[in-house]
């Protein structure tokens, strides 16, 4: 991601961040990779961990992103049935 948003090198394009999307390797640790892109988010109830679905942990989640300079909102997507 980071190789394409480098390659592209525009303002007016960015990264809606999905953290559902990032399922091979611990997605926080990607999320902090490419949070610097970052123009919207995608904020999942679950995260694939190493390829195993667990519920989001939004205290670590939240300190990635207090720790970047995004400012915006954060959209979350609930999927389950019922009420997430």
């Amino acid at each position: 991601m980071n190789y394409l948003m480098g390659a592209v090198n525009e303002e007016w394009f960015g990264l809606v961040l999905e953290i559902g999307s990032y399922s091979q390797h611990d997605p926080y640790e990607e999320v902090s990779k490419n949070i610097r892109h970052a123009v919207n988010w995608q904020i999942n109830e679950n995260v694939h961990h190493f390829g195993t679905q667990k519920p989001v942990d939004l205290e670590r989640l939240k300190a990635i992103i207090r720790g970047s300079d995004y400012q915006g909102y954060y959209p979350i997507e609930t999927l389950r049935p019922g009420d997430p």
